[in-house]
């Protein structure tokens, strides 16, 4: 059951793809279409970097608490 949930949301989010990006196409010159694509993964990106740093500080603050 999950195997073929996921094997349907894969496909939904190729057709929805597909989609949006010919209807961008009349919107936008496909030349900006490689550049718009690229600010989602780098937002995701930098996201994780900012929270990784965030545990990692906790990481190093409880070992000098459990000192005190």
């Amino acid at each position: 059951m999950l195997v073929g949930l996921n094997s349907s949301a894969i496909y939904l989010g190729f057709a929805l793809g597909g989609a949006l990006g010919g209807i961008f196409q009349n919107w936008i010159a496909p030349v900006w279409l490689g550049i718009r694509a690229v600010v989602p993964p780098f937002w995701l990106f930098s996201s994780t970097l900012v929270s990784a740093q965030g545990r990692r500080r906790v990481a190093v603050e409880e070992p000098s608490l459990a000192t005190n």
